[in-house]
């Protein structure tokens, strides 16, 4: 169910995963920004990752204005200013991924990050290479997100069950396709979000034609205690 949030005007907001369900240490949300509609405010002790699902829009960073389209991202580091606008009459549609930044001794905060998953090369996995990951954050030590983009042609999938170590925070943004988690299955599609605990046994498989494309976040480059 949609709701209002702080910082986000002329928007439906949904809280998909956040640290309310008694698990997760991040927030998942998909926002609607209707015409005229923006988001605004401070990261404060936070970092925010924003992809365009859909629509154009814009935001200013360090005093400049930039055009936003499907596919473009961006990271904002703690205490970063937030500037978002919609530039058209249809609604502007994002994913966004908010958890707070663990800083590590000696290594300084990220700067804000402004791109496109086009310009990002995709990764064939070594089980199958129909399926690719994009990196859409550095793998660098100043961050501890990793943003990955994982993309299935139709009929591709990984023989394996995973397990991993830190929780995950899933989007499908394309397609469909089925999801174990531990010992059940579950139907997903374009728009559904995903949790998974830390240990949690996880596979998936697209179905249909089209591809099937989620983006996942985890936390990365620090020491699990």
């Amino acid at each position: 169910m949609a709701r209002s949030l702080p910082g986000w005007k002329a928007a439906a907001c949904v809280v998909s995963i956040s640290p309310a369900l008694l698990g997760p240490r991040f927030t998942q949300l998909q926002i609607t920004l209707k015409r005229d509609g923006v988001g605004e405010g401070n990261t404060g002790p936070n970092q925010y990752f924003i992809y365009v699902l859909d629509g154009a829009g814009t935001i200013d960073l360090a005093q400049k204005r930039h055009r936003l389209e499907p596919g473009s991202f961006v990271y904002l580091p703690p205490g970063s200013d937030l500037q978002l606008k919609n530039s058209q009459a249809a609604s502007l549609q994002l994913l966004v991924f908010q958890k707070r930044y663990l800083a590590l001794r000696g290594v300084a905060a990220p700067e804000p990050l402004l791109s496109h998953e086009r310009e990002i090369r995709g990764e064939p996995d070594r089980r199958n290479e129909a399926v690719t990951m994009q990196r859409l954050l550095p793998e660098a030590p100043a961050f501890d997100l990793a943003i990955h983009r994982v993309t299935y042609a139709p009929g591709a999938l990984i023989p394996a069950v995973e397990c991993h170590g830190t929780e995950r925070g899933l989007a499908l943004i394309c397609g469909q396709g089925i999801c174990r988690l531990a010992e059940e299955f579950y139907p997903v599609q374009t728009g559904d979000a995903i949790w998974l605990g830390a240990g949690c046994p996880y596979w998936f498989a697209p179905l249909g034609r089209v591809p099937a494309t989620w983006i996942g976040c985890h936390e990365a480059h620090r020491d699990p205690m």
